[in-house]
Formats: structure tokens, sequence, C-alpha cells
């Protein structure tokens, strides 16, 4: 049996807090508890463990899967676990007593995903037969099944008022469903892989999404329409998730997690402290800039300088000379803050980035120019 690893870490200073490593093979999903006293992970071997956070040690095993454990959730208030298997059935778990609570057993195919809704009154179900399934968490009863997914569910989500449910699904879609009737309300379709993880921002207004296409997309969650996307991954996404004020999400492959703003105004305010001038005349007509305003708050006209506060590229990033804009506004992760575009060979990466200009097209969409180096 394999080694498995479980990490905890500060998502405010970027330190790794602590970490387990645990011989009971490949641990395919974990969760911590809401008062963060607790971890519970689900594995290969059919069964999931509650430990304490503080020391690593079991607390529980819950046995009785009879085939490995592909989620797991905790209930907001940290009494109850909610598991997911390849055997088609979630389990509900007593985290005092450690025994089962109900089992849930209507899918056809494994329950690839979980999730309680916030007061904790239902559970959410996502499976490989397509479909999705709410339950009612104090008697075990099915309520009713979520159908037109065309492929696989791999992640379930509640809105934070209950009202909706969101499923991301193997089809490359994820769609939103009202929970008293079952009925699809939005359908979200713009990746080019599946669609591994879904969450609500904490609102409800938005839904992120993250793919196998290594991308994170916000979108408008009773419209559809994409608002942003976010681009710097290099392997499928595997995790994405709010902060608890909405203004930042987290999303994390097999093997790096980054922390992006929301707001697009802060991504230009960070620009802004990296920045030598505005644009010129010319470079307003050229990139159809009609805002005469100057685009940072510092620059008092066009010609004005500010002093650089410079955080080094990485070495790993390509230079540029402009990012190149879609009809909706890319994001990239806060170490590189824009997405790169291997334009200039020749610009220096060690040196201060005193040309870099910034400014709004005319769809009021951030433009980022480095000329190309002499």
């Amino acid at each position: 049996m394999g080694v498995g690893v479980i990490r905890l870490w500060d998502i405010q200073q970027g330190e790794l807090v602590r970490e387990f490593a645990l011989d009971l093979g490949p641990i395919n999903a974990q969760a911590l508890s809401p008062a963060g006293d607790y971890v519970v992970t689900g594995s290969g071997d059919n069964m999931a463990r509650l430990w304490a956070a503080a020391t690593g040690q079991t607390v529980h095993l819950f046995t009785g899967h009879t085939g490995p454990i592909w989620d797991v959730a905790f209930a907001p208030d940290g009494r109850y676990v909610l598991t997911g298997s390849e055997d088609n059935t979630a389990r509900l778990w007593d985290t005092e007593t450690g025994r089962e609570v109900h089992q849930f057993s209507g899918h056809n195919g494994p329950v690839l995903s979980v999730a309680f809704s916030t007061d904790g009154r239902h559970v959410l179900t996502g499976s490989q037969d397509n479909t999705a399934r709410l339950w009612d968490t104090e008697t075990g009863q099915e309520l009713h099944p979520f159908s037109g997914h065309t492929g696989p569910i791999l992640s379930v989500a509640f809105s934070p008022d209950g009202r909706y449910i969101l499923t991301g699904s193997q089809d490359n879609t994820a769609r939103l469903w009202a929970a008293e009737t079952g009925q699809a309300v939005a359908q979200f379709v713009g990746h080019t892989d599946q669609v591994n993880q879904v969450a609500f921002s904490p609102d409800g207004r938005y839904v992120l999404t993250g793919s196998a296409d290594q991308t994170a997309r916000l979108w408008a969650a009773q419209t559809g329409q994409m608002v942003r996307y976010f681009v710097g991954h290099l392997s499928p996404l595997l995790y994405v998730g709010f902060s608890a004020d909405g203004q930042s999400v987290l999303t994390g492959d097999t093997q790096t997690a980054y922390t992006w703003r929301t707001n697009l105004e802060d991504v230009v305010g960070f620009a802004c402290t990296h920045l030598s001038g505005d644009f010129t005349g010319p470079e307003r007509a050229l990139y159809t800039i009609t805002d005469e305003a100057p685009t940072c708050q510092a620059f008092t006209d066009r010609a004005a300088t500010v002093e650089l506060t410079w955080t080094p590229i990485p070495p790993n990033a390509s230079p540029v000379t402009m990012l190149e804009l879609e009809p909706l506004a890319q994001a990239t992760p806060e170490v590189i803050e824009i997405e790169f575009h291997n334009d200039a060979a020749n610009l220096d990466l060690g040196a201060p980035m005193q040309d870099v200009f910034v400014g709004f097209n005319s769809d009021h969409l951030p433009i980022f120019i480095i000329p190309n180096s002499p």
C-alpha cells in the first residue's frame, strides 16, 4: 500500500501549515471540517477516515462501502460526513460515533460527487449515470433527480440560499437547476473539456467552473453568460472555490494552486503600481481607446511618470508586446497578474517594466502593452 499525503495550507500567506503522510494508498477526496479541527479522507480501499487536524491521529474509520470512495463532504455544523462511492451509493456518517446514519441508494452508476445544503437539511449527489439527485438528510429519502447532462456528473454544489443546484459534467458543460422543481435554469457552455469542479460565489450571483481544458471560468448564475476566464494552469483543474468575501478565487491542479482577483479593476490597480506612463495619443487611436481620462490615478497627464514598485516577472513567464484580448477579459494568477504571450523574444525579463502601458479599449477591457526592445 502506498503513502498518501494531505497538506493543510494558510491561503492568506500561501504557507504550508501541516503535512500528513498516511499509509493508506491513494487519497481520492478530502475535506476540512467547518471548524478546522478535523479532516475527512476517502480512498481506494473503500473506506473514509476522520482525522484530527492538529495531530494527524485517526478519530474514526467509516466502513461499509464496497467500492472506492470518490468524494467526501462535511455537514455545515460538522456533525455529519457524506461519502460517495464506486458502489453506486452515498452514505451519511455521524462524526461523534463513527456510525452510518443513512445510505442513499438510487443511482445506476458510481457516485462521483457529493454536497450538503447550507442548512444541512439536504444532500446532493452526482453520478456516472449522468444524473444528480436531491435527498432529505433526516429521512434519507430521494426528493427528485436532475436529468439533462449527456455525460457523468463530476461535481455538484448548492447555492448559498439553497434554491439552486449546480452541476459540472464530463459533457464539457455546467448547469443550474431549481432545487425545488428539478427544472433546468441555465447552461454554462464554453469549456472544451470536462468540467471537473463547480462552485457558487458567497452571494450566489456568480458560478465558477474548473475544467480539464486547464482554464477556470466565471459566469453570471442566472443568465449563463461568461464574465471572465482564468488562464495559466498547465494541467487539468481539479479544484475551484471562492474566498469568504467573494473577492478572490482559488484554482488548483495536480501540482499548483493559484489565487486570483475576481474584480477586474483590482487587476488594473495592481498593474498601475508597475507602470511608467499612460498611452500616447497615437497609441490610444491605434488601440481604439476612447476614454480621455488618465488610465491610472497616479497619471496626471499622458506624459506623467510614476515611481515603479517593481516585482520581477518569474523566470518561466513569456515576454509580451501586448495582452491579446478575447471577447471577454482574461485574468491570470497573481504571481504573474496578466497573461503573457511570446511576441517579443528580445525583451529583458530581468529589468523593470519601464515601458509598460495600460489602458482600456472601446469595450472597456484592459490592454497591457510592452513595446519591443530596441
